[in-house]
């Protein structure tokens, strides 16, 4: 459930008009879905690098999928 969590904000955030004017104006800020594990201490990716609306589609697709058929 955390996983779904993060992967949604992520496309959301990217969604939002601040975050897709300033990727037509300079191409930052880079967003990064990740997920801390408090047993190993680890933090694990759960999307790619998001610098651009292609790669919000592409997440937003990944979501999709994953809420229809969870983990």
């Amino acid at each position: 459930m955390v996983e779904l969590n993060v992967i949604g904000q992520a496309t959301n955030l990217g969604k939002t008009h601040i975050v897709q004017r300033a990727w037509r104006n300079g191409g930052r800020p880079y967003l990064h879905g990740r997920v801390f594990d408090l047993r190993s201490g680890y933090i694990h990716p759960r999307t790619s690098m998001i610098n651009n609306g292609q790669a919000v589609q592409t997440v937003c697709k990944l979501h999709n999928a994953m809420v229809k058929n969870p983990p």
